[in-house]
């Protein structure tokens, strides 16, 4: 069967016009990249749509509205490609009866061929126009060279939730951003800022992009790297090394390995703030009302989870925690207390800058040579705007001293057994690994002669803690409200971070 595109796309516009509820609800629940999952939706609006032309099958770029109970409202792409219809293993998106017949309406990022036009789009910087919008392909001057050679092959990644990756060739790797925010994703941002002005090379180089500008709102809708061939992320890397100690199988050479991946941390912050002419990445001297903005959202955030702590499904899921009212109390104080060790950033002059923003041991990858830094997204949950704000970089710090307590406390879970035995080896290990990663981070980043750290280590390092603090804290929100028998990780990582230096 030959589909005519105009008709074809005609018949989908109009079905999405009409029933975009209907149609899609089912099937934008069963995606991982939705994040409206458990809410219940009131409408599916098509904002904008945008016919591929040089797709063999009809091909179209949908942005759809999401409207939810709450009158809160989300965007998300969807490149849907239409084949005949066939007896498929799996489901697609919708069925259309078209003129030529039934059709199946599939996610373009499953169809390769589909795939491969997008990354073409990009290699000729092509524009695809909407109804209200368009999509603008950008490559950039690295971009050009790369994409000189012919791409033959391209795959979809399964392991990603909150966006789509295509991989082509092994050589290249397009995110598709799922949920668009209007403003420039941090990710594009960042390492376009990485890859044009900077000599940087422990992340992905960026090759171009996809920009939708629209009538309502204008964001990016693909960011197309450079792959890295990689062993996996840090997190398998280390849980691989833990399950080999258990079994006695001692590795010195680990260490040294997080000594650099402290080193390219703090390489990476310098390398961030680097270029004081770009408004966007300049550093900024921190401020009492940064510092007070900080303390009120992390305080806030202490309030909150301690609330939830004190319910009795918490109290089930503790474990041999005490979480008794007074037991509760006391935590909360000591959390509260602590946060005022941020002051040391007002000691001397420290500025903030861009970091990464969501720092742990999945966002690196081990390669050959060493570890590569990506996902400069942030916290997804989290406002665009929020997540492009200068803050202070050894927040990413504390992020990923906080993924050493859950690798050693995951390993320990997964052992065997429970042996005191197991459980002091696994504290050794994190002690020497966050250790060696705060060793090689301020060698490259020696407190008193970078610009974004506190005078002295010791002030800089109880600035980590209080960062590890709040990140132990919405660790236990979210275990409480997805893993109650996780909880006793970050109450043990809570109890340990108010010991140092007394609560």
């Amino acid at each position: 069967m030959v589909l005519n595109p105009v008709n074809v796309t005609s018949r989908l516009v109009e079905t999405l016009q009409r029933d975009g509820r209907q149609v899609l609800a089912a099937s934008l629940a069963r995606q991982r990249w939705f994040g409206g999952k458990g809410r219940q939706l009131t409408g599916v609006r098509l904002l904008d749509h945008a016919s591929v032309p040089e797709a063999s099958a009809p091909t179209t770029l949908i942005i759809v509205e999401v409207c939810y109970e709450d009158a809160s409202r989300e965007a998300y792409a969807i490149p849907m490609v239409v084949r005949p219809r066939t007896d498929p293993q799996s489901t697609p998106l919708l069925t259309l009866q078209a003129p030529e017949g039934p059709v199946d309406v599939w996610d373009a990022t499953h169809d390769g061929d589909a795939c491969l036009v997008l990354v073409d789009g990009i290699r000729h910087q092509r524009r695809w126009a909407g109804v209200s919008g368009r999509f603008t392909c950008r490559h950039t001057a690295i971009g050009e060279s790369l994409l000189s050679l012919p791409i033959q092959s391209a795959r979809v990644v399964s392991a990603e939730q909150s966006n789509t990756s295509v991989v082509y060739d092994d050589r290249l790797i397009l995110k598709l951003i799922r949920k668009l925010d209007a403003g420039l994703n941090p990710d594009f941002e960042i390492m376009e800022f990485l890859t044009v002005h900077t000599s940087y090379r422990h992340v992905p180089r960026l090759v171009g992009h996809i920009q939708y500008e629209g009538a309502e709102f204008s964001a990016t809708a693909g960011v197309l790297q450079t792959f890295i061939p990689n062993h996996g992320d840090g997190w398998d890397y280390a849980l691989r090394h833990l399950k080999a100690l258990l079994a006695q199988q001692f590795s010195a050479g680990f260490f040294q390995e997080m000594r650099q991946l402290g080193q390219i941390t703090a390489e990476l912050h310098l390398a961030l703030a680097s270029d004081s002419s770009n408004p966007a990445f300049s550093p900024e001297g921190i401020t009492p009302d940064d510092l007070a903005g900080w303390q009120h959202d992390m305080e806030s955030q202490v309030r909150t989870v301690m609330a939830e702590l004190r319910t009795e499904p918490a109290r089930a899921g503790a474990g041999a925690f005490d979480l008794t009212e007074e037991s509760v109390t006391i935590l909360e104080a000591a959390c509260v207390k602590r946060l005022a060790d941020l002051s040391c950033l007002l000691h001397t002059p420290v500025a903030k800058i861009r970091s990464h923003g969501d720092y742990h041991l999945g966002q690196v990858l081990k390669t050959d040579q060493g570890f590569t830094i990506i996902d400069f997204e942030g916290e997804p949950a989290r406002p665009l705007a929020d997540r492009r704000r200068k803050a202070c970089p050894l927040k990413d710090v504390a992020g990923m001293l906080r993924s050493f307590n859950y690798a050693a406390n995951a390993a320990l879970r997964s052992a065997p057994s429970y042996a005191e035995h197991n459980r002091t080896v696994v504290t050794a290990w994190e002690t020497g690994v966050a250790h060696s990663f705060l060793e090689g981070y301020f060698e490259a980043a020696p407190p008193g002669e970078t610009s974004f750290l506190p005078s002295s280590r010791e002030d800089a390092l109880r600035v980590v803690r209080v960062f590890q603090l709040d990140k132990a804290i919405y660790e236990l929100r979210y275990e409480l409200r997805n893993r109650p028998d996780w909880l006793a990780i970050p109450l043990q990582g809570l109890q340990a971070l108010l010991r140092e230096n007394g609560a």
